[in-house]
């Protein structure tokens, strides 16, 4: 994991690829796995701004089976308790928690206090562990408040919060204290600063590309007012005015159809009983991600002259 603490000014950390972290101890005991953890000190001055990250492919095979701490954590924000004052900035980071092992409970971000300033905004939080038996559970977020994620001034809002699996059972959006939010409605609804979340696949690629036509353009519309030092994506991409949820900003382009290409693969017999046999393969090339292409129908004939059902010999 790694680590800043500003005693005072302005700490960026940005367009960093996080992955491929594990903890392999066989202890049963905490070890956590977190892509990046984050404190401040007590000091009004003391500001981090954290953006255009990616954090993916974390996992825990130690066989901890606490449930109290969550063992993977994508981003830590002021585990070290305190900093009042301080002001933290998440904008446009991009996190995707998908565990193998299932004894443990994760969190895509997570809030060790609700003493200083958060202002979460324009990020993805991921969380597509499968369904859990037991006490193990998955969020989004964690806080330690049912009702207070930050100190005056705090914002979460414009975000993606996906949880894909067991919804209101052992995956929940957002947990505050001991209170689950089993979706953004029931978040914002108690959360006086939470406001434009969203829920949706964000359809990552590998590297946490995305390929969700909803996440186009649906960042905060004052983006750029309100998070200024964000002026590109991950990829050095620009960000036009209307920018996308997440690290990366993609380019919508019209779906179109190619040349579709039929091979037969053989003209060989066939003989009765005998399965799996190759004998027409259709592709059908779509460029583009944005809009829809439909096959209205397909038609394959035979070369029989009467176009009727070959009988089995």
């Amino acid at each position: 994991t790694g680590s800043t603490t500003t005693s005072i000014g302005t700490s960026e950390i940005y367009r960093n690829r996080i992955q491929m972290l594990n903890s392999t101890s066989t202890s049963t005991t905490s070890h956590r796995v977190v892509g990046m953890r984050i404190n401040l000190t007590n000091n009004a001055a003391s500001i981090v701004r954290v953006y255009n990250n990616t954090v993916y492919n974390l996992f825990n095979s130690s066989g901890s089976t606490s449930t109290t701490t969550r063992q993977v954590v994508g981003i830590d924000a002021q585990n070290a308790g305190s900093a009042a004052g301080s002001s933290h900035y998440y904008d446009f980071n991009s996190v995707d928690i998908a565990p193998t092992t299932l004894n443990y409970s994760s969190a895509a971000f997570e809030i060790g206090t609700s003493s200083p300033k958060f202002f979460v905004r324009n990020n993805i939080f991921s969380n597509r562990t499968a369904a859990q038996a037991g006490t193990a559970k998955h969020y989004a977020i964690v806080g330690t408040s049912a009702t207070t994620f930050g100190g005056a001034g705090s914002d979460y809002s414009y975000n993606d919060l996906y949880v894909s699996d067991d919804v209101g059972t052992s995956g929940h959006a957002v947990r505050g204290s001991t209170t689950n939010y089993d979706d953004v409605a029931a978040f914002e609804a108690a959360v006086a600063i939470a406001s434009n979340n969203i829920t949706m696949d964000p359809f990552f690629t590998p590297d946490l590309h995305i390929s969700q036509t909803g996440l186009n353009s649906a960042a905060d519309p004052s983006y750029a007012a309100n998070s200024p030092w964000v002026t590109e994506d991950m990829d050095c991409q620009a960000r036009p005015a209307a920018t996308d949820i997440g690290a990366d900003e993609i380019t919508l382009t019209p779906k179109s159809l190619g040349t579709i290409v039929y091979n037969q693969a053989s003209t060989d017999d066939i003989f009765a009983g005998t399965t799996d046999n190759p004998i027409l393969r259709i592709d059908i090339p779509v460029t583009g991600n944005s809009g829809t292409l439909n096959l209205n129908s397909l038609v394959v004939s035979s070369l029989n002259t009467s176009d009727a059902d070959i009988a089995a010999s």
